[in-house]
């Protein structure tokens, strides 16, 4: 296996490919048309080249580079172990047999914008893949904390299909001047609501996802392999994503039990995964878990580096926990109860997990990503994120 500064070199090289060394000088000296033309000009249907293999073979690449995952693991801290799960989770729905049997016949070659967030890696692909079967040139802005992912994907594009990745150009987060991206068509930005600001500020109308977070209700006791697929919605990419579990509704009478339950899978499936927490976020912790006890919740007895389960019975004193294989599980009348709260805060809710799954005919399906326990990680390719069909915008 290539050592750590091998392997950095190697990523340094991906990224060097696709934040070329003169694209800073390009965009100072006032020659965006240039980038955008010679991607808009790009020449990519006389190669024959089979897309839908092209992306496989590219996400087939990743996960089998070990090396690649241990820098990215080392660099986003987390444990590498529970890092190639989550990506093998987040790729799984690219590798069924019926996956792309989607419409990409038509062609837009404006050039699009995207800036990413660094919450979690290849947070990329939900534009990327569109993208490559439409042959849509974008260009992307890499996140500050995590500006690794999509180099590397990149350049496995560019291993088997040259003139494809010609069409995608990266550029670093340092590069402050955003105002090449009017020039764009669409602009799609992933951020939190300072960023969003900020952005909006520069460039006006923008396509926007900001900071949202995913829940569950659970309406009856759950089998062992059902609470597994539960815990996974928790613990992969280590909580950091939207798509990551919260917040867990459940009838009164199984509350307890089901916060026991996901506790002790906590402890016995997980707690094997090192837990690199941020400081600030563990300091954040440590206050909510005071908290909760102030507001007469219950506390499972669990080591704060293995995950935080609070069961309260109030709705009123409910607020989410930070991001560290912690969670808030309510106990509640009724579904009724759950519908209406999550109707009122529908623009922070991401995912719904649902058991029985039957029970999810009563929620907006257009508004949210609606899964079983066990696929918030891994939402099909046609997921319209809160909404947005990326394969009708991009055409």
């Amino acid at each position: 296996m290539e050592n750590s500064r091998a392997c950095y070199k190697k990523i340094s090289g991906y990224i060097d490919h696709f934040i070329p060394v003169n694209l800073k000088k390009l965009f100072d000296s006032g020659c965006i048309e240039t980038v955008l033309k010679k991607l808009r000009c790009s020449k990519i249907g006389s190669t024959n080249y089979n897309k839908v293999n092209v992306f496989k073979n590219a996400l087939k690449h990743i996960v089998e580079d070990r090396s690649f995952l241990y820098f990215l693991a080392n660099k986003i801290k987390i444990d590498y172990n529970l890092l190639k799960i989550s990506i093998d989770k987040l790729f799984s729905p690219y590798f069924k047999s019926n996956a792309f049997d989607i419409d990409c016949e038509e062609r837009n070659k404006n050039c699009g914008g995207v800036v990413l967030a660094s919450n979690i890696p290849f947070l990329s692909i939900q534009t990327l893949l569109p993208a490559v079967l439409l042959e849509k040139p974008l260009i992307y802005k890499l996140s500050r904390k995590e500006p690794f992912s999509l180099p590397f994907l990149l350049g496995a594009i560019e291993k088997e299909a040259p003139e494809l990745a010609s069409i995608f150009i990266a550029f670093p987060f340092e590069y402050k001047d955003m105002t090449f991206f009017k020039e764009l068509e669409p602009v799609i930005a992933y951020g939190d609501c300072e960023t969003l600001e900020k952005i909006r500020s520069y460039l006006g109308e923008i396509i926007a996802f900001g900071e949202k977070f995913s829940v569950a209700w659970i309406g009856k006791e759950i089998d062992e392999k059902t609470l597994y697929s539960l815990s996974e919605d928790i613990v992969l990419f280590e909580q950091r994503g939207c798509l990551s579990l919260r917040i867990i509704f459940t009838p009164k009478k199984v509350a307890l039990n089901l916060a026991s339950e996901i506790s002790r899978v906590l402890k016995d499936r997980w707690s094997v995964f090192e837990m690199r927490p941020d400081k600030g976020l563990l300091f954040e912790l440590l206050e909510m878990r005071s908290y909760y006890l102030m507001e007469d919740a219950v506390l499972m007895p669990l080591d704060v580096k293995v995950g935080t389960v609070v069961t309260t019975f109030e709705l009123n004193s409910l607020k989410l926990l930070p991001p560290l294989r912690a969670v808030v599980i309510v106990g509640v009348e009724s579904f009724d109860i759950f519908v209406r709260w999550v109707e009122h805060y529908r623009d922070k809710i991401q995912g719904i997990v649902c058991y029985p799954f039957e029970v999810s005919e009563r929620l907006n399906k257009n508004h949210f990503y609606i899964t079983s326990p066990g696929g918030l990680q891994a939402p099909p390719i046609l997921w319209k994120n809160s909404g947005i069909d990326f394969f009708q915008l991009f055409k």
